[in-house]
């Protein structure tokens, strides 16, 4: 195996990923993702995935949090694994990273935090079709779609809690 994302295979991916938690933010497979981090929590969970086969779990809170996400904030079940791809150090200290979308994967359970950030047991089982020369057949017109009415619904959501904030004042 080279060791490039079109290699790997189900049995290769980790059963245990750092995750990070960011709202509106979507990463599927085959999708890049460029992130600027620089809260310390994630970047004692980037120096950890850079060692440790370099896979971060992306996934969403269930409510649209300010950043940072709460650490309590309650996440879906489903999320994208991403593989660092490209890294780079500024100097003020943030790290400037690129993910390569490989695979989703349910939540199995959340683990204890290490270095701040948070983990998850990941069952790949339901989606081995995201690996491999199929790979490119993932329906993301319908993914699109489908994160994008959740993303209504949540919208919805917000503005109905401003309305609501604004009348208690």
């Amino acid at each position: 195996m080279s060791g490039a994302v079109h290699d790997l295979e189900a049995e290769t991916l980790p059963g245990t990923l750092p995750l990070f938690p960011l709202t509106w933010v979507l990463l599927l497979p085959r999708g890049h993702l460029p992130l600027n981090i620089f809260e310390p929590r994630y970047l004692n969970m980037t120096i950890d995935a850079l060692g440790q086969g370099r896979m971060v779990g992306m996934v969403q809170p269930r409510q649209p949090q300010p950043d940072p996400v709460a650490d309590t904030a309650e996440l879906y079940p489903t999320g994208c694994a991403g593989r660092i791809i490209s890294f780079a150090e500024t100097d003020d200290g943030r790290y400037l990273v690129t993910l390569l979308g490989v695979s989703r994967f349910r939540i199995v359970a959340e683990l204890e935090p290490v270095g701040g950030y948070r983990r998850a047991g990941a069952d790949y089982d339901s989606f081995t079709g995201d690996l491999g020369v199929d790979a490119g057949a993932t329906d993301r017109p319908r993914l699109i779609e489908a994160g994008l009415a959740e993303r209504g619904k949540l919208l919805t959501e917000l503005m109905e809690m401003a309305l609501h904030e604004a009348a208690l004042h």
